[in-house]
Formats: structure tokens, sequence, C-alpha cells
């Protein structure tokens, strides 16, 4: 769906004609993608007319993936084989 909204704004229906969904998913997918901001409406008529958010609004995307990245790291210090549970 994100694929067909690089194409080009479109409702949710058109958009998933692009993708070759169903009406029914895209109509799903397209609530949840706007729900998660991925998707935004350009046109407040009915239907919505949704597209992909501007440039500006993107870096919150990179922001939440730098956070999800940052708490997968893994610790830089492993305790020693000798170390009591107590003192861990």
């Amino acid at each position: 769906m994100l694929d067909a909204a690089a194409q080009g704004p479109g409702t949710a229906i058109e958009l998933g004609n692009r993708a070759q969904v169903g009406r029914a998913a895209a109509r799903v997918s397209a609530s949840r993608l706007v729900a998660r901001g991925d998707l935004v409406k350009a046109q407040d008529t009915r239907p919505a007319v949704l597209a992909l958010p501007s440039e500006s609004s993107g870096s919150r995307g990179a922001a939440l993936l730098a956070s999800a990245l940052q708490a997968w790291q893994r610790p830089t210090a492993l305790p020693s084989p000798d170390a009591r549970f107590e003192d861990l």
C-alpha cells in the first residue's frame, strides 16, 4: 500500500487496486496506516484521499526507528563467569 501511495495520492480503494489487494484488505490497511502516521489524509473529502506524509513529518519515523534500534543493542560488557548471581 505504501508503494502504491508513492505513485500518487488516492482513495483507499484506488491504493488497493494499485497494490493489487482486495477492497476489504485495502480499507483495513489504509485505516491502520493512517493511525500509525504512515499515510495522511491529503483531502478531507468522502472518500478520503490518502497520501504519503511530507518529508518534514518523516523525521518522526526516523526517530522511532533509531529508538527501537537502540533498545535492541546488546550490552557492551558481559558479567564474568566467576560472578555470583547476587552480584548481578
